[in-house]
């Protein structure tokens, strides 16, 4: 066989119908001096658009809303994936997702869509939908005024996929989560936006996944919750203008929560919150607006200010060693230590022990007997 320089081969064009995903996205597609038009390779894989097919220029400062939202159309018959090759696409209107279609930038650090309006950025209304792989960013904020989402899940959002995205810049909340049950949020940033970085709300929306989830820089919250049964695997917030995490709502699972340098403070249970686990790392501690019918139960590993690292419903571990039995009063029925006599100086319930370290035979165990206040504490 001879040898062939690439050079002597037969230029490829693009085949005649369908959409295509580059291969190799050449950027001269001018003429030859015959004629001929010089095509992108392509590999005909009919499931997947690509934006720049419709239109679309990703060169940051040409209005590609058309050509988005003409290859969103285009998805939505077979329900096919939009690509977003490198590159940032500005638009300047909402993007709707109401069919179970996929967007798909090459990664999230050079595949930005540049939302330049006020308003949302990508409304999701339709289950089974995914977006992955991009930034969704509003760089001319301080010109468009913008005091909304970036996206906003809504009306019948199930069932969906978003990961390793960043949201950033935003004039609100940078994910807004008020309907839909399963969803999962994957390796995301959430930072830099007005509002919190993601606000999960709304009575139908239990059973959603937050998975490695960054939220930093925020004018809210890092995260806000207010519904039922959700479950944070792995969540750092830090350097929010608000509380780190902040929970209102019932039966969640938090897993792995690291909070830092928070304005408001680290975790905060406020009034509502009931029947929530939490693990977290933070020197700063937990805010509990909880009353004594509440049942949240939360561990914290890094305290050095807060007195409860453990607490197990009726049930908490104090940094001084003691244990408390009772709820989120403070009047409790306690297991403590200390040196002297706890008669006037301690206030717990009937049924209290204290150990005495200075104590000796007679005087080292003491229980209470009476009352409810400092008094009724009787050496053993």
């Amino acid at each position: 066989m001879s040898d062939k320089k690439i050079t002597d081969c037969t230029e490829l064009t693009t085949p005649a119908s369908g959409d295509y995903i580059p291969i190799v996205d050449v950027s001269d597609t001018t003429d030859d001096a015959a004629g001929t038009s010089k095509k992108i390779l392509t590999s005909a894989i009919d499931n997947v658009i690509n934006v720049k097919r419709y239109g679309a220029t990703g060169d940051g400062s040409s209005d590609d809303t058309v050509a988005i939202n003409a290859a969103i159309t285009a998805a939505t018959t077979n329900g096919n994936t939009v690509y977003f090759p490198a590159g940032t696409y500005r638009f300047t209107s909402t993007l709707a997702l109401s069919a179970r279609i996929s967007l798909l930038g090459e990664n999230r650090y050079n595949t930005k869509l540049d939302k330049d309006f006020n308003g949302t950025g990508i409304e999701i209304t339709i289950s089974h939908t995914k977006i992955s792989s991009i930034t969704l960013d509003n760089t001319n904020k301080a010109v468009n005024g913008d005091t909304s989402y970036g996206i906003y899940y809504h009306t019948n959002g199930s069932r969906g996929i978003l990961e390793n995205i960043r949201v950033i810049n935003q004039g609100s909340h940078g994910i807004y989560h008020t309907y839909g049950n399963l969803n999962t949020f994957r390796d995301i940033i959430s930072a830099s936006n007005d509002g919190t970085g993601i606000y999960v709300s709304g009575a139908d929306t239990n059973a959603c996944v937050f998975e490695n989830i960054d939220v930093n820089l925020n004018g809210g919250d890092g995260m806000y919750v207010d519904n039922i049964s959700i479950y944070v695997l792995g969540l750092t917030a830090q350097n929010n203008t608000g509380y780190g995490l902040s929970i209102a709502g019932n039966y969640g699972n938090y897993s792995g929560v690291y909070t830092e340098t928070n304005t408001a403070g680290s975790v905060h249970l406020e009034a509502t919150a009931d029947y929530n686990f939490i693990v977290f790392s933070s020197n700063h501690g937990i805010t509990d607006d909880t009353d004594a019918t509440k049942n949240n139960s939360y561990i914290n590993s890094g305290s050095t200010t807060d007195t409860k690292v453990l607490v197990l419903d009726d049930l908490y571990l104090t940094t001084a060693g003691n244990i408390n039995l009772g709820n989120n009063t403070s009047t409790l029925r306690k297991i403590t230590f200390g040196s002297g006599s706890p008669e006037g100086v301690l206030t717990a319930l009937i049924g209290s022990l204290y150990l005495r370290t200075d104590g000796g035979a007679g005087t080292t165990l003491y229980i209470k007997e009476s009352g409810t206040d400092a008094s009724g504490w009787v050496a053993k």
